[in-house]
């Protein structure tokens, strides 16, 4: 375990048995981790190396391990990965917790090579800043925390890969708005924390392809409660009424006529225009055209369970 206070770690140090499944060095002062660290380890499951000074991965850190399926380097002070092969030899991983670094950085396609794994933390980072495809390959994800970053927006095609991704947490960030699209890809997402963001408005069919969700966190936003959140508020009444989801709570911020009060004790007519003159659908989709794409996508679901059952 920790207490051991070493700086590095020399290549080829680690290779003391050949049988050893878990491995701690975490709470030393590992610096980097060079070449083949763990040579001689094949059949190594767990490694933690969590509370160290790590800065630096090579490219060949983790080589000869394909057999590991928990990896834990949280609370170091990587900065940036870059390597897209970094974690390439690591094709049984199930778990990777990189929280509490420093990281600002993330290389495109960086977990590409990780076909298995099933849970990723990026929480407590600096990530201002996500590349289209920082989550290529990460098809069997089914939770994804990257709550205490800098992130102001996502990209549009950000969480496409991620189909089987089940619990989702973008909490205490800095997100101004989120594209209708962004989650249109998540049909088993049932856990979703925007809470403690930037957050106005959102469109009304942002969750429209996601008929699993039952837990939601909107609250700690800035909301507007204009004309622009009606698409929200229908879809909150309708998967409500149907006992879908939990109670969630949108404070109105502004206009200030409506400081405090929530959204779903409000009529529609009492959400007024924009008060930047803006147009009502402007972030919202209009409510004819909410109920059009909540139809459609339940009776794809209909369609798609009846043709499992026909086969």
């Amino acid at each position: 375990r920790g207490g051991c206070r070493r700086e590095t770690k020399p290549a080829g140090e680690a290779a003391h048995g050949s049988s050893l499944v878990k491995l701690r060095l975490d709470g030393n002062e590992l610096g980097s981790l060079g070449d083949s660290t763990f040579s001689g380890l094949p059949n190594l499951l767990y490694l933690h190396l969590e509370s160290n000074r790590i800065r630096w991965l090579s490219r060949g850190a983790f080589t000869g391990l394909a057999k590991l399926r928990f990896l834990d380097l949280s609370g170091n002070q990587q900065s940036s990965l870059r390597h897209p092969d970094v974690f390439g030899p690591l094709r049984s991983l199930h778990t990777l917790l990189l929280a509490s670094n420093n990281l600002q950085q993330l290389s495109g396609g960086l977990f590409q090579h990780l076909p298995g794994l099933a849970k990723l933390s990026l929480s407590g980072n600096r990530l201002a800043h996500l590349a289209p495809d920082a989550f290529a390959g990460l098809g069997s994800l089914k939770e994804l925390r990257l709550e205490g970053n800098l992130l102001s927006h996502l990209p549009a095609a950000l969480l496409e890969p991620l189909s089987s991704l089940e619990a989702l947490d973008l909490s205490r960030n800095a997100l101004t708005a989120l594209h209708p699209a962004t989650f249109g890809r998540l049909g088993r997402l049932r856990e979703l924390s925007l809470r403690d963001n930037v957050l106005a408005t959102l469109p009304g069919e942002l969750f429209a392809s996601s008929p699993a969700l039952y837990r939601l966190e909107l609250e700690g936003n800035a909301w507007s409660c204009d004309c622009r959140l009606r698409g929200l508020k229908h879809w909150l009444g309708a998967w409500h009424a149907q006992g879908r989801l939990l109670t969630v709570f949108v404070q109105c911020h502004l206009p200030p006529a409506l400081a405090g009060k929530y959204l779903d004790y409000l009529q529609d007519a009492q959400l007024p225009p924009p008060q930047d003159g803006g147009p009502c659908h402007d972030g919202a989709a209009p409510a004819s055209a909410y109920f059009k794409i909540l139809f459609f996508n339940k009776y794809c679901l209909v369609l798609a369970h009846s043709n499992v059952l026909d086969r």
